[in-house]
């Protein structure tokens, strides 16, 4: 959702409640071509009302697991 042209991420239970709101994380998403064929990873997850995202770094350029 965005909110005054920023990201918010919302974390909800099952039942629709706001757990968490996360601002401000700039995140890439697959591009259009990649989801039509298929190549489709999601970079974040929501595990235990934790957010954990993908990030290649950008001096090593392998992937960095981080958390909110």
């Amino acid at each position: 959702m965005k909110i005054n042209n920023k990201d918010i991420f919302l974390i909800m239970d099952l039942k629709g409640k706001v757990m968490r709101t996360i601002q401000n994380l700039s995140l890439e998403f697959p591009s259009l071509m990649a989801r039509i064929d298929g190549i489709v990873m999601q970079p974040y997850t929501v595990y235990k009302g934790r957010f954990y995202y993908l990030i290649v770094g950008e001096e090593s350029e392998e992937w960095e697991l981080h958390n909110l």
